[in-house]
């Protein structure tokens, strides 16, 4: 079966709709230093209450870097890793210092350019690039996740071999698409429908063009399917 991705897009942008405030530009530094945070599969809530603590504890970005390490470690320390994630932030925020305490340069790159320049900031996960190019500055470039490769691979779009950097490619190639959008409307649909163990697929909204739906969930033409 051939996947229709135009009609896919379409589908999962009407039953997914973004809530505004997702759309929202996101502050560049905060979002890359919580990204630091995360590493080593912090949860949401320790990343807020380290990155709260840490803003807390210093009035600008430019008395963090030059605080000792065991201050900026020990109001991050809910977060685990302390000294590491320590050396990466000051890593980062001397990288900031060096273009006046703005990252704003960035939106003027080309995408590849940025992105080459991201991945090498230390801390940040290369997964996570996409994201802080299209949130923060509203680049044209389509994130994926684990489980949005999940859901791309079961769609068939790409095959079952398709890496998150194959997916992002080939997204981005397609003219018009709202990167942004999108991305929500599969990370939602992701979530709600087609989870990892035990998709829904009598909910699926793309269930007619998956490739790999259940054998016991029979589609006729014009068949109204449950929405969500």
């Amino acid at each position: 079966m051939k996947v229709e991705v135009g009609d896919l897009i379409k589908i999962l942008l009407e039953a997914f709709p973004p809530n505004p405030k997702d759309l929202e530009k996101k502050d560049p530094i905060e979002l890359i230093i919580k990204f630091i945070l995360a590493g080593q599969n912090a949860s949401e809530r320790v990343i807020n209450e380290a990155y709260k603590n840490l803003t807390s504890r210093f009035k600008s970005w430019e008395e963090a870097l030059n605080a000792p390490d065991w201050q900026i470690a020990e109001a991050i320390k809910v977060a685990g890793y302390a000294y590491k994630k320590t050396n990466h932030i000051k890593q980062f925020l001397k990288f900031v210092a060096e273009h006046g305490w703005t990252l704003d340069w960035i939106k003027d790159l080309p995408p590849k350019e940025a992105i080459e320049i991201l991945k090498g900031i230390k801390g940040i996960p290369s997964r996570s690039v996409r994201y802080i190019l299209a949130f923060s500055f509203d680049m044209p470039v389509f994130p994926v996740d684990p489980h949005i490769k999940r859901v791309i691979r079961r769609l068939g779009i790409l095959g079952n071999n398709a890496t998150e950097e194959m997916i992002s490619e080939y997204f981005e190639n397609i003219e018009g698409i709202p990167h942004k959008e999108l991305y929500l409307a599969l990370k939602t649909h992701a979530n709600k429908i087609c989870a990892a163990r035990k998709p829904k697929c009598l909910m699926c909204p793309v269930a007619e063009l998956c490739y790999s739906v259940s054998p016991s969930v029979e589609y006729l033409k014009g068949t109204r399917r449950i929405r969500l």
